[in-house]
């Protein structure tokens, strides 16, 4: 009996003697982590993986043809990368609340900006419509949100759905990159359009979107020209490549001239004729006939043709697509 009651007077002493061990313990050891991390400022996990990306879409009611389609995949896309939201861009006024529903539908976070087009009375091309579309998003992006990248892609255009992982994994060590891919022809690779085109704050704040058309004559320099030469200009380090595959839609015109729905670009290196098209030195030369629209569609033109040596060179390029 004495000998039970001396074990549990001793058990008694030893927990708490151990609990005030132990206590003291983790007292002093929060004590000097609190030291350790005096003055460092912290960064959500979330905020620091995933930075605020801005998708900026130019739309109308004629361009889009695949809008279903195009919105199931923006949920896709914003499934799997949350932070990020939609911006579109559009002239005709009257297409925005048809445009409001369908985004509705699909529960997308979005908002829709609408411009007047102002153009030379003689301009028949649409660039200025669109080049403008740019053109407002840029500016939205700017003074309206904090996000650091503003991701470019056509509303004929589907993509998979990790799309902005793998271009931010790109841009890295650059301020642009370009995601390739077929033209809806089907003759060879788009190497500058904006298709699918990540872009850094900075480049965005250094440059605005621009076109020309000349009166009377052919000559009609995008966009894409005007800011190929400003990123040399800017000594932009720019990356171009097939990353992601994407589904490029025709509309039923198209569709029976070109005999398919549309083209697959899977991902794969370029070939030497599309690295000669996308050499900084073809940009240098862009760059000295920047004073000069006539000559920049001159040198454009070139590009082209250095594309469709590239089409004949290579007529089985993997072309999938949804015959009629």
């Amino acid at each position: 009996m004495g000998e039970k009651l001396l074990r549990n007077i001793v058990g008694e002493k030893l927990q708490l003697w151990w609990k005030r061990y132990t206590r003291n313990w983790r007292d002093n050891a929060n004590k000097s982590l609190n030291k350790k991390v005096a003055g460092i400022k912290f960064v959500s996990k979330e905020k620091s993986v995933m930075p605020k990306v801005i998708i900026g879409v130019p739309i109308n009611k004629k361009s889009a043809y695949i809008l279903d389609k195009f919105l199931k995949n923006q949920q896709e896309i914003k499934r799997e990368y949350q932070n990020s939201k939609i911006i579109f861009a559009t002239e005709e006024k009257e297409f925005k609340k048809e445009l409001y529903r369908k985004i509705r539908k699909y529960d997308l976070e979005a908002e829709i900006l609408t411009f007047d087009v102002i153009k030379p009375d003689y301009a028949k091309d649409r660039i200025f419509n669109i080049t403008q579309a740019r053109e407002t998003i840029r500016r939205y992006f700017l003074d309206n949100t904090d996000a650091e990248y503003l991701l470019f892609i056509d509303c004929d255009m589907i993509f998979e759905p990790g799309i902005i992982r793998k271009l931010l994994n790109e841009i890295s060590n650059y301020d642009v990159v370009y995601n390739c891919y077929l033209f809806r022809d089907r003759k060879g690779l788009s190497l500058n359009g904006f298709g699918s085109t990540l872009i850094r704050r900075w480049v965005l704040e250094k440059t605005k979107f621009r076109c020309f058309e000349k009166k009377g004559s052919p000559v009609v320099v995008g966009e894409g020209v005007y800011f190929e030469v400003d990123l040399f200009k800017l000594g932009a380090k720019v990356a171009r490549g097939i990353y992601v595959r994407s589904i490029h839609f025709n509309n039923d015109e198209e569709a029976r001239r070109f005999g398919c729905r549309y083209v697959v670009t899977e991902p794969r290196p370029l070939r030497l004729i599309e690295k000669i098209n996308v050499m900084a030195l073809i940009r240098q030369f862009l760059s000295l006939f920047s004073e000069s629209p006539v000559l920049m569609w001159i040198v454009t033109r070139l590009g082209v043709l250095l594309r469709d040596i590239s089409s004949n060179l290579h007529p089985q390029q993997k072309i999938r697509g949804e015959k009629l």
